[in-house]
């Protein structure tokens, strides 16, 4: 008899090769599907901690940071967001949400900490919206489009081969539509 087994150290490490394989079994069937990365990159996005807003036609709401360095209420309302008046929603009671316990309203606007509850005109929203994500990424499409020519006609003109475009800078080449945002924020919520 060694010194392990009459110490009881063999019943031991069975034990932990046990639970070792009984760790694999569970661990090994835990592939991540698309779908559920999908999904974690939405909940990434979520606003957990701020209540959700009840949707108003024709208006755009958004919380923005009182703390934050660049976008801050100020610049909003250069671009044509106001502040929400509590009068704006009746029924909507910040002091409801948990992650309200700390904030001193002063009354003239919703406010969750640091959190303000601003809107804007839906029509500005999806201008907006529209700028930066489907007009600019165009430009920059058909700049990368006209240096990508730009090389191939290098390459022709030197003789030294062709220029094979990939399908994804073909596709590129197809300006993006914009879809409707205001639409697309209203099923969000629903």
């Amino acid at each position: 008899m060694t010194d392990k087994s009459r110490l009881g150290l063999r019943a031991g490490t069975e034990e932990r090769d046990s639970r070792a394989t009984e760790t694999r079994e569970h661990t090994e069937n835990r592939d991540v599907t698309d779908d559920m990365r999908r999904q974690a990159f939405r909940d990434s996005f979520t606003q957990g901690k701020l209540p959700g807003v009840p949707q108003t036609l024709g208006v755009h709401y958004c919380w923005v940071s009182l703390m934050h360095q660049e976008d801050t209420p100020h610049r909003r309302m250069q671009f044509g967001y106001t502040f929400v008046h509590p009068s704006e929603l009746p029924g909507f009671d910040v002091r409801l949400y948990p992650a309200s316990a700390n904030t001193a309203n002063s009354g003239d606007r919703v406010q969750v900490q640091e959190m303000v509850l601003m809107k804007i005109p839906s029509h500005l929203f999806q201008d907006f919206m529209e700028m930066n994500h489907v007009e600019r990424p165009n430009e920059e499409a058909e700049k990368i489009s006209a240096k990508v020519q730009e090389i191939s006609q290098s390459v022709a003109e030197a003789r030294l081969g062709n220029v094979i475009e990939s399908e994804g800078l073909i596709a590129m080449r197809q300006a993006a539509r914009a879809p409707d945002f205001v639409a697309e924020e209203t099923r969000r919520t629903a």
